[in-house]
């Protein structure tokens, strides 16, 4: 049996003592080699050039260089480097853990409180940080593809547009190869802004993994959004939420799994860089269009409808699902019962599968789910799990999923287009 190679591990922290204790966790695994250690940033940029590991875990706050300055110059000069920031508790390490993350950490730890058994952390923090370092550090180099072309490739028989998207769906003309011209109308048949796109990519019928779905869009359009995100949630968050337009007159809510202070961090940064307003939802708050609702850290989130036309969040202290709370699961049931077939779902970047039962509920009531697709996912599980289901109606880079998401609830029936970034 071939063996799987080990994960080499760089430890960077100030203090000898968490530099031992981790040390002394990652020995204990028999797929970890920790290649060495660093008690600064400057000789933690020297040795991620020296050792090149696959995994880097870096210390948030140390003197001279911070974490996040270290974090930047390892990233000029390797952008793919896998880093997993090592944070305290504290608002400040919040803060400067969500920033490293926005700036591409792949995933971030909490410290434990104590060194002195598992009621205070240290054995959750032990298993936290072992399950992040074997995810990410195992995954392959994906090659950097040239265009969407190259990255999804052809298919490998001609499919006619009619039969892969649904006979529903307003498109003229039929797919012979991934160079023929296809004309896609974006919502109603009568518009006259019809769109020409070279080397089409409909992504419902194949994905980046080959993976192939019959579902197509709903027919309506979206009048609420739903996101699921987990590890490379922040950074993927922080590329899409800004994107949205200021007149997005539909409700956005999100599933970030984030403990407290660090969910209320993510809601202030996004909130600084987006035109629209980014808050943590609140109990019994109502659901407004244009406004972008993050599930508290700890707390699941639902939404309820009260009366006709009154939709309003609830909190709760359920059970986790999947190991999570919040859980997408929870979120997306609760939507789907609101707005049926007028739903959005967005699973992105993230380990696990939170979002695939809930993303079943969105398509059985009649809405749509979209995923992140794998090359530019962190971790492929969370959407990987949808798009595996069979009810994922396309699987998009994540550079264009806001605009998706714009379209999407502007028109009725859009299809995911790879070749092309605009309109």
């Amino acid at each position: 049996m071939e063996q799987k190679p080990l994960v080499r591990v760089l430890i960077v922290d100030d203090s000898k003592a968490v530099r031992t204790m981790v040390h002394r966790w990652l020995l204990a695994e028999p797929s970890i080699r920790v290649v060495g250690e660093a008690e600064d940033g400057y000789q933690a940029i020297t040795a991620s050039k020296v050792y090149d590991p696959d995994v880097i875990i870096l210390d948030v706050e140390m003197p001279g260089i911070s974490g996040i300055e270290a974090l930047r110059k390892i990233r000029t000069h390797d952008p793919d480097k896998t880093v997993i920031m090592f944070s305290a508790t504290t608002q400040k390490g919040a803060s400067a853990t969500i920033e490293a993350l926005s700036m591409g950490a792949s995933d971030y730890v909490t410290k434990p409180t104590s060194e002195r058994g598992s009621d205070n952390g240290v054995d959750a923090t032990r298993v936290d940080l072992v399950s992040k370092i074997l995810a990410l550090g195992s995954r392959k180099k994906r090659p950097k593809f040239p265009s969407p072309v190259a990255r999804y490739g052809a298919p490998p028989v001609p499919v006619p547009l009619e039969r892969s998207i649904g006979k529903d769906a307003k498109v003229v003309g039929v797919r012979t190869s991934l160079v023929a011209k296809t004309k896609v109308i974006h919502g109603d048949p009568q518009q006259k802004d019809m769109k020409t796109c070279d080397k089409a990519t409909m992504m419902s019928p194949s994905g980046a993994s080959g993976l192939r779905s019959a579902l197509r869009p709903s027919t309506l359009k979206a009048e609420a959004v739903v996101i699921a995100s987990s590890t490379g949630g922040p950074a993927a968050l922080s590329e899409v939420i800004p994107k949205l337009p200021s007149d997005l007159k539909v409700p956005v809510l999100i599933v970030q799994h984030m403990p407290p202070l660090f969910a209320e961090m993510l809601a202030e940064r996004l909130d600084g860089r987006s035109p629209l307003e980014v808050k943590i939802a609140e109990e019994a708050e109502p659901v407004r269009p244009g406004v972008i609702y993050i599930a508290p850290g700890g707390r699941h989130l639902e939404v309820e409808r009260r009366g006709a036309h009154s939709t309003h969040c609830r909190l709760s202290d359920g059970p986790p699902e999947q190991s999570c709370r919040p859980s997408a699961n929870v979120l997306f049931r609760s939507a789907a019962l609101v707005w049926k077939q007028q739903l959005l779902g967005v699973v992105l970047t993230g380990m696990g599968a939170d979002g695939c039962d809930g993303s079943r509920v969105i398509v059985a009531n009649g809405g749509s789910v979209i995923v992140q697709d794998e090359p530019t996912s962190v971790i492929w599980g969370m959407p990987g799990a949808v798009a595996k289901a069979g009810v994922a109606s396309a699987q998009i880079p994540l550079e264009q999923v806001a605009q998706e998401i714009r379209l999407r609830v502007k028109n009725s029936g859009h299809v995911y287009d790879a070749s092309s970034s605009d309109e």
